[in-house]
């Protein structure tokens, strides 16, 4: 197995800084869920983050692609 030199790497880094705006973006999401009072307050939620790693055929380089996904608590106006 040859030996990779590897650069230093944090999830700010991952994507040129994607991963951290994902996370942004839908922790808002969530907060307000549980604010939202027509919500189960017990009911959990939940941020899956997705990194997909994707070497180029000399591997030398990889090209990743993340993506967040939510799932929420059901609010009792949307089964109206």
């Amino acid at each position: 197995m040859a030996k990779i030199d590897l650069q230093p790497v944090n999830l700010g880094s991952v994507a040129r800084g994607a991963l951290m705006e994902l996370f942004g973006i839908e922790i808002p999401k969530i907060a307000a869920n549980i604010a939202d009072t027509s919500t189960e307050a017990a009911k959990e939620r939940r941020l899956t983050l997705e990194l997909i790693f994707k070497p180029d055929p000399d591997r030398r380089a990889i090209n990743v692609t993340t993506r967040a996904s939510v799932k929420l608590a059901w609010s009792a106006m949307d089964a109206s």
